[in-house]
């Protein structure tokens, strides 16, 4: 369903309003930016939007994994970033789990560095855990790569932009994005991690999402030598062992070179099969 579709499915009084917006263009000539987050991609909805005396505006970004939200506020429409979208989102899932009686026996909410506080209180006012540190400080190994402070949060993040851009590509490809993020959000932390948040939460681990989730934990390293139990058997599981050993040969080629001088060859590097590299001095561009 397109978005049309979509909001006349669900109430007849919801406009949709920015036809100039609403067709597909890879040029987008109808804004000044694609950028939902971006104030002057708000000038046309929100002429709209007071011709309709509408209380509410949403945007979202051509492939739709970004959205800007403006409300009506004594008059005017106030854009609303991430930090003030995310707690109202959070507000309504956790009143809706403790209205229906369905929240989990033991909540939890995962953020990052970048989250704001405000989701944090909310969280708390629900009895509901909070994680944080852990994830975003603890290196992603002992020393092969990313060996560093909040390494295992730069080594994710990473490979989920790798991940992303990849289905761009791939659009026209039998590729599951939730899985693909899911798997390399969770490759480092084991299947045991995967079974322990399904027992909190209280999802059957025998779901197919679920297993198929713990197959790409599994077989996140790619070869038995590498020390993976299993060898990736969906698409989806080879394309997060290849971004994750693209991601840490990178890094480790790149944290070599900055030890040499142009010209100049690494040492053998035992995590690329113990080859020597090159510094050349082209410039980066």
């Amino acid at each position: 369903m397109n978005d049309k579709e979509i909001i006349e499915a669900f109430s007849n009084n919801l406009e949709f309003g920015t036809a100039e917006q609403a067709s597909y263009d890879p040029d987008f000539k109808g804004v000044v930016s694609p950028n939902p987050e971006v104030k002057s991609t708000f000038t046309l909805a929100i002429e709209y939007a007071r011709k309709h005396d509408a209380d509410l505006v949403i945007l979202n970004d051509p492939d739709a994994d970004r959205i800007g939200i403006a409300v009506k506020h004594q008059g005017d429409y106030v854009l609303l970033n991430g930090n003030e979208t995310a707690p109202i989102l959070l507000e309504y899932l956790l009143s809706h789990y403790q209205e229906r009686k369905i929240m989990p026996k033991n909540p939890v909410m995962y953020n990052t560095f970048v989250t704001g506080i405000l989701s944090d209180q909310v969280a708390k006012s629900y009895g509901c855990q909070r994680y944080q540190k852990e994830f975003t400080t603890r290196p992603a190994a002992v020393r092969m790569h990313h060996n560093v402070r909040s390494g295992l949060l730069w080594h994710t993040a990473t490979m989920l932009k790798t991940a992303k851009e990849i289905v761009k590509i791939y659009f026209d490809r039998d590729i599951n994005q939730d899985l693909l993020y899911a798997g390399i959000i969770m490759h480092d932390f084991g299947s045991e991690q995967v079974k322990l948040a399904c027992k909190e939460l209280n999802i059957d681990q025998q779901e197919q999402s679920v297993v198929l989730l713990q197959h790409l934990v599994l077989a996140s390293h790619g070869k038995y030598e590498y020390g993976s139990p299993v060898l990736p058997k969906i698409l989806e599981a080879e394309l997060v062992h290849q971004i994750d050993n693209l991601d840490a040969k990178i890094t480790i080629i790149d944290e070599a070179l900055k030890f040499v001088k142009p010209q100049e060859t690494t040492n053998r590097l035992v995590a690329v099969e113990g080859r020597s590299f090159y510094k050349h001095s082209l410039e980066k561009k």
